[in-house]
């Protein structure tokens, strides 16, 4: 669940940052699109593969996963100006 709640806040950043345009019905793929061609379109979409292969794929992740999963999701987060 904490994966899932990481990911949800790297959409809601880069939609406060305009560099999306969330809409309810837009899939993880539609955002990966509109962040195309950009710096942060490689690293949004390691992010969004991993979310949807633990959240989607049921892919159980141990705490030393998550310790190192962690970081990226923080690294992602500075690099549109967040915390």
């Amino acid at each position: 669940m904490a994966v899932r709640w990481l990911y949800l806040k790297a959409l809601r950043l880069l939609n406060e940052q305009a560099l999306i345009k969330y809409h309810i019905q837009a899939t993880n793929r539609d955002y990966m699109q509109q962040l195309s061609g950009v710096a942060l379109g490689g690293p949004f979409r390691w992010l969004t593969v991993t979310y949807e292969r633990v959240w989607y794929g049921e892919f159980p992740v141990s705490d030393a996963q998550f310790d190192t999963l962690y970081p990226y999701f923080q690294d992602f987060y500075k690099s549109i100006g967040q915390s």
